[in-house]
């Protein structure tokens, strides 16, 4: 790394199989490599360059980059001031729990369909969700709740043959007992399983 580039990695204490990095490349070139997991991410700043799938991409400030595990991809500056960007690392037992979760039954590992994603949407969630798991002040619920839905919408907008999502019912009496229990422990670090 040059003195340009800057690096900061956390590893979510409730969540194994996931690691977040927030990163900035001036002049940093990676050569053709791959990974054992998922790699997902939103460009803040700049622009990111890759070999993927054959091909030369470029994802600018606002969009999302995918790598799909064991993808052969190269990385490197796209812009004169390189490119700042948020990154989720998963692993595929990770992604499996997520995609099981969002549809409510097991389901196959979901892969992503395109190296760049242009969606303003959800790149504004991957960005929300990343500053928010990074900040462990951030209630477990909140952090929680917005790493189901970041999953939710990559997995129903960007993977081949994505999950159907649990169909919510007319559930008052479910949702009752929800807030009276969230009131009655609203001081308390309280899960999306609790």
């Amino acid at each position: 790394m040059t003195t340009t580039d800057r690096v900061n990695i956390h590893n979510p204490p409730e969540h194994a199989g996931l690691q977040l990095m927030q990163a900035s490349f001036r002049a940093r070139s990676f050569a053709r490599h791959s990974h054992d997991g998922y790699g997902i991410g939103v460009i803040e700043q700049g622009a990111l360059g890759f070999y993927y799938r054959g091909e030369n991409v470029v994802a600018p400030a606002g969009q999302i980059n995918t790598v799909n595990p064991d993808e052969v991809h190269t990385g490197q500056p796209a812009s004169e001031q390189g490119w700042t960007y948020r990154m989720f690392y998963c692993s595929p037992p990770f992604l499996q729990q997520m995609a099981a979760d969002v549809a409510g039954k097991p389901v196959p590992l979901p892969m992503f369909t395109s190296g760049v994603i242009e969606d303003d949407q959800m790149a504004h969630m991957v960005r929300l969700t990343h500053v928010s798991l990074m900040d462990e002040t951030t209630p477990r619920l909140e952090r929680e709740s917005l790493l189901l839905s970041l999953f939710a919408g990559l997995f129903t907008r960007h993977t081949y043959a994505p999950p159907a999502m649990v169909r919510a019912g007319n559930e008052p009496n479910r949702i009752a007992r929800v807030i009276d229990y969230l009131e009655t422990h609203f001081a308390e670090e309280v899960d999306v399983d609790t």
